[in-house]
């Protein structure tokens, strides 16, 4: 039995994340990965079983980055309109955001514009419903018991699906070459979206 080698599924992920970025999942071909990676196809299914599970590898820590990120959120720690309370919140995470972005650039990348044939390819929605969640619970659910009548289903939805949108066209247009402009553009999100969120309810 041979002895699966570190270095071999390191340069196989290398190559992997090259084929998937020029051709997305669909066109991608285990053979092409082989090539630049300067092995037989037979090698690279000793690592990875097939495309899916090796697409999987390279995405999946990335996406449960995200999905961590969306789950922490707690919008209550703002929500008596405190100023510094709200900004704390959002310097927080932009810089977890941030922090995932740079050291996963390649497969942030791939994540978001090359999963068409996957079960990532549905990524966003999945964010946009953890997010959801977490706009019923400290928002919604607030300006109801204020004595607003709100539909807490498309008020929530919209929310949630204009942010995870917005994140998404801000890496599309960045390109993620300048992260400085990214992260003021990630700045510039939060405060459309979230800052005095609750007050815009009053009336």
């Amino acid at each position: 039995m041979q002895v699966l080698k570190n270095y071999v599924r390191t340069n196989i992920l290398t190559s992997a994340k090259e084929e998937f970025l020029d051709k997305g999942y669909t066109k991608a071909s285990m053979r092409g990965i082989a090539v630049n990676a300067g092995i037989t196809v037979g090698n690279v299914y000793r690592y990875y079983e097939s495309k899916e599970n090796l697409f999987e590898a390279i995405v999946e820590p990335t996406f449960m980055q995200i999905s961590n990120l969306f789950q922490d959120i707690q919008f209550d720690d703002f929500n008596t309109y405190e100023k510094k309370d709200y900004l704390q919140f959002r310097n927080e995470f932009t810089k977890q955001f941030m922090k995932i972005v740079i050291e996963n650039k390649d497969e942030m990348f791939i994540l978001i514009k090359c999963s068409e044939g996957t079960r990532y390819r549905s990524a966003q929605s999945h964010f946009s419903e953890i997010i959801e969640a977490k706009v019923n619970k400290y928002v919604v659910d607030v300006v109801n018991i204020k004595g607003s009548n709100y539909d807490k289903t498309m008020i929530s939805r919209v929310i949630s699906k204009n942010i995870v949108d917005g994140l998404t066209e801000v890496i599309i247009y960045n390109g993620l070459k300048d992260l400085k402009r990214l992260e003021k553009d990630v700045l510039m999100l939060m405060d459309l979206y979230f800052n005095n969120i609750l007050t815009r309810f009053d009336f």
